[in-house]
């Protein structure tokens, strides 16, 4: 859900900047990590212990993070079109498990961009192997699960939502400008 339909690293980089005092040298920092970012989570493009990575960290475990977040555009359109086009349409994110209202953070961000009916449609766990589908759509370099899951048959094509950071990821890719000509349904 976050770095696919909500923009999690987007409100983590506008809180620090709004409520943190920041040096020039973490503001440049924070500027190219806008254009270039290198890691999934922003909290681990900074280095080991310092300010910035605990801020943002601290960030990411406030209570109304995952409410607050705004949506990517073209991310609401979609899962409106593809509701229509089917009722087998569900989101699968994962918990971060650091921040224990994240999963009815989520769910109520959910309910607020989408409305009840697609709270329904939520699966929310730490491993996405376990989920049966025919298509994956996430942001993430690597699957949580990889790791673990060898002997779990994966049940669905995995397809790439564009992101600075996972770039370098071999595979299918879309964003929401490009997914009529990815996604293809007959």
């Amino acid at each position: 859900m976050d770095g696919v339909l909500a923009d999690l690293n987007g409100y983590v980089i506008a809180e620090l900047l709004r409520h943190y005092p920041l040096t020039s040298e973490e503001i440049e920092q924070l500027r190219l990590l806008q254009s270039c970012q290198p890691h999934h989570r922003l909290s681990d493009c900074f280095e080991g212990g310092s300010r910035l990575k605990q801020i943002a960290r601290e960030i990411t475990l406030k209570e109304e993070i995952f409410y607050n977040l705004k949506p990517l555009e073209g991310g609401i359109e979609f899962v409106r079109e593809m509701s229509d086009f089917t009722p087998h349409f569900y989101f699968c994110t994962s918990n971060l498990s650091s921040n224990p209202h994240c999963a009815p953070g989520k769910m109520s961000w959910v309910r607020k961009h989408l409305g009840d009916a697609f709270v329904k449609k939520l699966i929310i766990t730490k491993n996405k192997f376990l989920v049966k589908g025919d298509v994956l759509i996430d942001d993430a370099p690597s699957i949580k699960g990889e790791d673990v899951s060898q002997d779990i048959k994966q049940e669905w094509t995995r397809v790439i939502f564009d992101q600075p950071y996972n770039q370098g990821t071999p595979g299918l890719r879309m964003s929401w400008a490009t997914w009529k000509n990815v996604l293809v349904f007959g």
